[in-house]
């Protein structure tokens, strides 16, 4: 697996509230889980638009 990939999820996980309020990942619904990688998505977009000193 890419490793920026994994770490964002890893970062990302640790405060995402699902927006069906589910909060086990083993109930989460399909639309949990698209707004979890889009969420992971935004993040590594973000973090890619910055300039390498500002990380």
């Amino acid at each position: 697996m890419n490793p920026k990939l994994w770490e964002m999820c890893q970062q990302v996980s640790q405060d995402f509230k699902a927006p069906s309020g589910k909060l086990a990942q083993q109930q989460f619904r399909k639309s949990d889980k698209v707004a979890f990688a889009r969420q992971v998505l935004a993040n590594l977009a973000k973090e890619k638009s910055m300039p390498a000193q500002a990380l």
